[in-house]
């Protein structure tokens, strides 16, 4: 393995198993218009991020950064893997963003903090700043009740999480590998939108995505017919 340990290096060093983790592939661009234009990423480097680098700790410093409704193009399983972890690490991100920014409003004063950002980024914040105060209500009600917290419902009214995939359900590699874990995700509330291809991806004025136009001819037959 690039000539430092071989096979035999391996067996006489005492191993008594050899694993070839090769990932999921190399990553590939979307041939199409604005392909990973600032709001598009790919999914290996969102999940290496969201793991290698701790963007899920409490203390994090890293600037991994999400919106809803968000979009995964594809359905294997690491569109299905970073589905599942996109809704989780975005109810992080709101919630961190809340108390961050009310302690800094707290100590400063909102006028004061808003000075800081430019109006698009501020804008971008105080969302991400309702957003945590909501998961948090939710959390309080629960406590109160003595129930789970459900979150389903928030991340429904925000846009959610949503896969889209060119052909049937059932020819999803996910399907055919790994059924579990993909009726999971769709239990756990992300969504799937199969007979979907991808056309282009627009640009808002800053260049960054805010749209996708989509091609659903299956659905264009059915509805003619």
């Amino acid at each position: 393995f690039g000539g430092t340990l071989t096979v035999e290096d391996a067996w006489q060093l005492g191993y008594s198993h050899l694993v070839l983790a090769l990932g999921a592939g190399l990553p590939k661009a979307l041939n199409i218009q604005h392909s990973l234009a600032p709001g598009m990423r790919q999914a290996s480097d969102f999940l290496m991020q969201l793991h290698t680098l701790g963007a899920q700790g409490d203390q994090n410093r890293i600037p991994l950064t999400l919106e809803m409704p968000c979009v995964v193009i594809g359905a294997g399983l690491t569109a299905v893997d970073t589905a599942t972890e996109a809704q989780t690490y975005y109810l992080h991100l709101v919630q961190l963003v809340f108390l961050r920014l009310s302690r800094l409003i707290d100590a400063r004063g909102e006028s004061v903090v808003r000075s800081y950002f430019s109006d698009q980024a501020y804008q971008r914040l105080y969302r991400w700043f309702l957003h945590g105060q909501a998961v948090q209500q939710e959390k309080h009600r629960a406590s109160q009740l003595g129930r789970s917290a459900c979150f389903r419902a928030l991340l429904n009214a925000w846009g959610g999480v949503r896969m889209v995939y060119r052909r049937a359900l059932e020819s999803a590699p996910a399907y055919r590998n790994n059924h579990d874990e993909l009726q999971a995700a769709l239990e756990s509330g992300v969504i799937i939108q199969t007979h979907t291809k991808i056309c282009a991806a627009g640009v808002d004025a800053t260049g960054a995505v805010n749209r996708l136009r989509c091609l659903q001819p299956w659905s264009i037959l059915e509805q003619s017919a």
